[in-house]
């Protein structure tokens, strides 16, 4: 996967030196405590676990009637959202 790679390369071409700790957060057994990601110097995610860290807006619940299936409850902010990260690189 793309993330995989991204974590071979800061292994492969980031100096042993700097001996950078690595997560990859992702999958259902991604970590779920914004602590856990704190204890890595680099986190790798995709656009779309960024997504889902993000609560459903209030005005959607409305669009729901009596009577049809509701969307999951409303919930708190994901983890990653509820780091202060020093620097966050997107890539497409």
């Amino acid at each position: 996967s793309v993330l995989r790679q991204w974590a071979r390369e800061l292994r492969d071409k980031v100096s042993p030196t700097s001996a950078l700790s690595v997560l990859v957060h992702h999958g259902p057994d991604r970590a779920k405590n914004p602590y856990e990601l704190l204890k890595y110097d680099v986190v790798l995610t995709t656009y779309a676990i960024l997504c889902m860290d993000f609560p459903r807006p209030l005005e959607a619940e409305a669009q729901w009637g009596e009577g049809k299936a509701k969307p999951r409850a409303v919930q708190q902010l994901g983890p990653t959202l509820r780091v202060q990260w020093f620097r966050v690189v997107l890539d497409e």
